[in-house]
């Protein structure tokens, strides 16, 4: 596949540029001052049988290698040339008509070339499937046999996962990323803004479905391709919930989910009002934006927030109580457009700093909070018609109840262990049913899996050139890097182990981790 070239003028101005290693994507640039938007040049991460097919048919603009592509113009011209010259025979007697003739054999001769130019465009890009008349629109079922292509928004290290898996199921995926060099760079056939429509209605018309490593796509331009008859999966509602907390709060608790106690604070008095009715402590986070700590605040005055209330303005701030909380879980649930529902099981996380660092699966001593967090998951993700993975984040509350604090509309950190640990990976899973396939096996592979978020990563190295000591040491654990540059409190990077007995799986867990820090 030759990767696309789409030309964007810069925006005026600058944007803030915004850092953020959420495990949303964890986007090591959220947009700020991005260059002109090209379709970058770099390997196809999975061979389209598509392309392979076409070119085995010869049924393309042009053939493949050096001066076929000037061969089909010369043949086109030479035929051209040789229509008018019968023409100029049979009208030679005629002086003024024969100049007009040459003429015009001059004009087609030069408009040739870019006619030959615009076809090849057209055929390399031709419209997205669903925006196609009736008459010729192809069924799903047909588009899956002769090769189903997956275009994913987002460029971190969600989409740099999903491809190994999409290799696996032979599936064509696509990577909208949003600087060059990106965690998904392997598979990134296009850079650009993603809160550009037009660039995004561009990279969306060589895919089949739309999918995302993060959730921060405007509404906007999800409203765009659904417009366009594209198919996009989480849809635009289901992902608004995950886009604003304050929504999300609304939604969960129209639906009877166990939410921490919340309101909408507008100014310092509505803050102290609330703190008055939840024990002088409250949570204060931004509806939009911010992850793994960031975002968020911790409030036991009126005047704490007023820096982010000033920005916020009418919109406001969602204020929560500070739940006393025993531990964070997480249930992970997949969904298809069809209504096919699995889960994992339910799994622990450690939190330092506000940023996941460990991942136990199953969650010990769970008992019947897992049978509840199965259920309330995939009612969730029922109700607010997610397709694709959906990670809700839990409390374990001090009294034995569960709590929702945060959901996610794509594969997440808390799931990365399925790669390891589990019949069906996170990442297969997603594919699946953003692809409306009948779901995998999430069954566990080991009675333990202990994943460890490798976090800043080795002092003035990456991750790679410490594997050598570490997977000597470490020889039955897995070590899965990001791509990414060492930096305090980025996510360069995870290690999974397996085995028979917690304490002893965590320990080879975190000994293979220790490898990569300082």
């Amino acid at each position: 596949m030759e990767p696309q070239h789409v030309v964007r003028e810069p925006e005026a101005g600058e944007r803030d540029e915004q850092a953020s290693d959420a495990d949303q994507g964890e986007l090591d640039a959220l947009p700020g001052e991005l260059p002109p938007a090209v379709f970058a040049e770099g390997p196809e991460a999975v061979p389209d049988p598509v392309d392979q097919d076409r070119d085995a048919r010869g049924d393309h603009i042009g053939e493949e290698g050096p001066g076929g592509h000037s061969r089909l113009l010369e043949h086109r011209e030479d035929q051209q040339i040789e229509d008018r010259q019968v023409d100029h025979e049979a009208h030679a007697a005629d002086e003024t008509e024969s100049g007009e003739l040459q003429q015009e054999l001059a004009h087609e001769q030069e408009v040739t070339p870019i006619r030959g130019q615009w076809a090849e465009r057209n055929q390399l890009y031709p419209p997205p499937l669903d925006a196609r008349p009736e008459s010729t629109r192809e069924s799903f079922e047909s588009v899956q046999g002769r090769g189903v292509r997956v275009g994913v928004i987002g460029g971190g290290q969600l989409a740099r996962m999903m491809v190994p898996a999409a290799i696996e199921m032979g599936v064509g995926i696509r990577v909208l990323a949003e600087l060059e060099g990106s965690s998904a760079a392997i598979a990134a056939t296009a850079v650009g803004d993603y809160t550009d429509a037009a660039m995004v209605l561009a990279f969306a018309r060589d895919v089949d479905v739309i999918t995302f490593d993060h959730e921060h796509v405007p509404q906007d331009v999800l409203a765009a391709l659904v417009d366009a008859g594209h198919a996009v999966r989480p849809g635009p509602d289901a992902l608004a919930v995950a886009q604003d907390k304050i929504l999300m709060r609304e939604r969960l608790t129209a639906l009877g989910a166990p939410v921490p106690a919340w309101a909408v604070v507008r100014d310092a008095d509505d803050l102290a009002a609330f703190l008055d009715d939840h024990g002088g402590r409250a949570v204060v986070k931004t509806p939009r934006g911010g992850y793994d700590g960031k975002g968020v605040r911790m409030v036991s005055g009126a005047h704490d927030a007023d820096d982010w209330l000033a920005a916020a303005a009418e919109r406001g701030l969602l204020v929560e109580e500070a739940v006393d909380f025993r531990r964070e879980l997480a249930q992970l649930v997949a969904r298809r457009p069809s209504g096919d529902v699995r889960t994992w099981p339910l799994v622990e996380t450690v939190q330092r700093d506000g940023v996941c660092s460990e991942v136990f699966a199953p969650a010990p001593d769970a008992g019947a909070l897992s049978d509840q967090a199965r259920a309330l998951a995939e009612r969730i993700a029922t109700e607010l018609d997610v397709s694709g993975v959906l990670a809700v984040e839990l409390f374990e509350t001090s009294d034995g109840r569960l709590l929702v604090n945060e959901l996610a509309m794509r594969p997440h950190n808390t799931g990365h262990w399925t790669i390891d640990g589990a019949v069906t990976s996170q990442f297969e899973q997603h594919l699946r049913a953003v692809l409306d396939l009948p779901l995998g096996d999430p069954t566990p592979t080991a009675p333990w899996s202990v994943m460890v978020n490798i976090l800043g990563g080795p002092s003035g190295a990456r991750m790679p050139d410490r594997y050598p000591a570490a997977m000597a040491a470490q020889p039955g654990v897995k070590f899965h890097s990001y791509d990414k540059p060492s930096r305090p409190g980025r996510k360069v990077g995870h290690v999974t182990a397996t085995g028979t007995g917690l304490d002893e799986t965590a320990a080879r867990a975190r000994a293979a981790a220790a490898f990569f820090q300082g």
